[in-house]
């Protein structure tokens, strides 16, 4: 398991993610695996979901130090990594304009339409 774990670790970094801002366009190839190479689609998809994480965890952060800064809210229950991935793709498919915008504020764009703060 460990060496499985180094192979993925080694890999990182040549996956589109790492290479600046991603668009949404960047962001929906990663996160749906649009990859022929089963290792590749997957590690696609832990960068898809790392990348929304650190959007969101940097949200946090600014929202925490300014409220009024605050974009959308987190429901008290909760959400799921998977559903916030799926969110992103499906509002990436529905709006053709998100392909042109940077990742991160695509992602923002997601989290507001999902979950508004009321």
């Amino acid at each position: 398991m460990i060496k499985i774990i180094l192979y993925l670790l080694i890999l990182l970094p040549s996956t589109s993610l790492y290479a600046g801002y991603p668009t949404g366009q960047e962001v929906l190839i990663a996160c749906t695996g649009a990859s022929t190479d089963k290792t590749e689609a997957l590690l696609s998809r832990i960068h898809c979901l790392g990348y929304i994480d650190g959007v969101m965890d940097a949200h946090g952060l600014i929202s925490s130090a300014n409220p009024s800064s605050k974009y959308y809210c987190i429901p008290p229950s909760g959400i799921d990594a998977g559903s916030v991935l799926d969110k992103v793709v499906s509002y990436i498919q529905k709006h053709d304009d998100a392909r042109d915008m940077t990742g991160r504020l695509v992602i923002m764009k997601t989290m507001q339409d999902a979950y508004p703060c009321k």
